[in-house]
């Protein structure tokens, strides 16, 4: 049997690319996910799931993802007409983009990690079921997933260089894709400067991790630190109580999607306005260090 799932069309303006990361994971993967647990498909069963392609670097998340979970998905350059069955896939970035646009639509703060309802009025009626759907896609891969390990400390998180597939003439729908378009430097020496003072931080690059070490690094992290970008889709992986401190470049429009994520997670979030005019500012040792704590465990 093949079951086709349709993903709703996500190539205008302002409405979020599937090739790209975030939108992928949270428009695509994730939702993907839990539509193919809801069903309580067995692996005797030989149920082939069809996904429509979202470009060769998602495309190869999608295996990962399938090899993770255990589950025969096949991917196709372009829908089936006459599927045998199909499954319409809801947009989860989009749910998160509706719930910020309506707390700065109501000039209200974006909630806390302990605001016990964090959700607006326009979602909270299917907001339970949203955020549970969240809980069991990540406990799904957690459960599979090796994720023992000490501590990983706090992560500062480097973009990757642009493959050839996101340059001009490359293929992509949209051009420009990691450190590309925007990305912190001085990483690596922040690094050393605050590994000098005794606090346990580490540079992790998303990038070039596969899928399987993404989820073991940030379920085992303490905090996460990085520059306004698609890597924060990797809050899913880490425990309530991380830390989350998220550097926006200013100029950037203030959408919080990253904070109404961490709010679900029930995780601290703290955004700080970069002073530079520029979309690559400088990460010092002193930017983050007060929000870090003197002796982390």
């Amino acid at each position: 049997m093949r079951i086709t799932l349709l993903f709703e069309r996500s190539d205008k303006q302002n409405s979020g690319w599937r090739e790209h990361f975030f939108h992928f994971m949270w428009g695509y993967l994730f939702p993907s996910i839990r539509e193919i647990l809801r069903l309580g498909v067995s692996d005797s069963e030989k149920i082939i799931f069809e996904v429509e392609t979202c470009g060769p670097v998602m495309d190869n998340i999608t295996l990962e993802a399938a090899s993770i979970l255990n589950l025969n998905i096949r991917i196709v350059e372009v829908r089936e007409t006459e599927p045998n069955s199909w499954v319409n896939i809801p947009r989860w970035d989009k749910i998160l983009r509706k719930c910020t646009d309506w707390y700065i639509r109501n000039q209200k703060p974006l909630p806390d990690y302990d605001t016990e309802t964090v959700l607006p009025p326009e979602v909270r009626s299917d907001g339970e079921q949203f955020i549970s759907d969240i809980y069991t896609v990540r406990n799904a891969f957690l459960s599979t997933t090796n994720t023992e390990g000490e501590s990983s400390g706090f992560l500062i998180m480097k973009r990757s260089d642009e493959p050839a597939y996101y340059k001009p003439d490359g293929g992509a729908i949209r051009p420009t894709y990691g450190n590309s378009r925007r990305a912190l430097t001085g990483v690596e020496d922040t690094v050393q400067e605050l590994q000098k003072r005794g606090l346990r931080v580490q540079s992790f690059e998303p990038g070039k991790a596969l899928l399987a070490d993404q989820i073991n690094v940030f379920h085992r992290s303490e905090g996460i630190i990085g520059i306004r970008g698609a890597e924060f889709s990797n809050l899913i992986w880490a425990n309530p109580g991380t830390k989350v401190l998220m550097i926006e470049p200013t100029g950037m429009p203030a959408h919080g999607v990253q904070h109404m994520l961490a709010a679900i997670l029930k995780q601290p979030f703290i955004c700080l306005k970069s002073d530079e005019h520029t979309s690559f500012p400088k990460l010092t040792s002193d930017m983050i260090a007060p929000y870090l704590p003197v002796n982390p465990s």
